[in-house]
C-alpha cells in the first residue's frame, strides 16, 4: 500500500479541516436565530420599542404617523424621506448596472430577479396599519386590494430593464393565493 506524500497529506488535511469548518458554519447558521442581536445585561441596554418605532417613522419621513385602521396608513410614501432617498439611490445603482455592468460578464438571456415585499413594493403602510403586528388576514387584504405602493425608483428600473431586453423574474414568500 502506497502512502501519500507529505505534501498530499497536508493538502488532504487542509481540505478536511476546511470542509469541517464549512459544515460547522452551516450547522451553526441553521441553529442560529435569523436576526443576530446581543442579549442586554442591563435595562439601559434595551432599546425602548416606542423610541425605535419613532425612529422608523422618522426614517420613512412620517414622524406623526398614527397606527391602526383609522390611522395614517393610506398616506403616500414621503418622497423626501431618508427611506425614499436610499431606495431611489439603490434603484439608480441597479439601473446603471443594467445599462452597462453586465456587458462582457454573461452570455445568453439577460434577466433580473426581484423580490416583492420591500424590494418592489413598500410595506410601510401596513406596518403603520398593523402597529408592526403582522396578521395574515389583514396583510392578505392589503395584497388583494393592492395597497402596497412601489418602492421609490423600482418602477423606473424595471421599465428600463424591460426596454433593454431583460426578462423580469419576480419572487415572493407570499402564499400562492397572493
Amino acid at each position: 500500500m502506497a502512502f501519500m506524500s507529505s505534501r498530499r497529506r497536508s493538502a488532504a488535511l487542509v481540505a478536511v479541516l476546511g470542509l469541517s469548518l464549512v459544515a460547522g458554519g452551516v450547522a451553526y447558521a441553521a441553529s442560529a436565530p435569523a436576526i443576530q442581536t446581543s442579549t442586554p445585561k442591563f435595562a439601559d441596554q434595551v432599546t425602548n420599542i416606542d423610541v425605535l418605532r419613532q425612529q422608523i417613522k422618522n426614517y420613512y419621513g412620517d414622524p406623526l404617523a398614527a397606527t391602526g385602521p383609522a390611522g395614517t396608513w393610506a398616506s403616500a410614501l414621503n418622497p423626501d424621506s431618508n427611506y425614499a432617498k436610499e431606495a431611489s439611490s439603490v434603484a439608480a445603482d441597479g439601473a446603471r448596472w443594467l445599462a452597462t455592468g453586465w456587458r462582457g460578464k454573461a452570455s445568453g438571456m439577460k434577466a433580473i430577479v426581484i423580490d416583492v415585499d420591500d424590494t418592489a413594493l413598500a410595506t410601510w403602510n401596513y406596518e403603520i396599519y398593523s402597529n408592526w403586528d403582522y396578521n395574515p388576514t389583514t396583510n392578505g387584504e392589503f395584497v388583494t386590494n393592492e395597497r402596497f405602493p412601489a418602492v421609490p425608483g423600482m418602477v423606473t428600473m424595471v421599465d428600463q430593464a424591460k426596454a433593454e431586453g431583460y426578462a423580469i423574474i419576480v419572487i415572493t414568500g407570499r402564499p400562492a393565493t397572493q
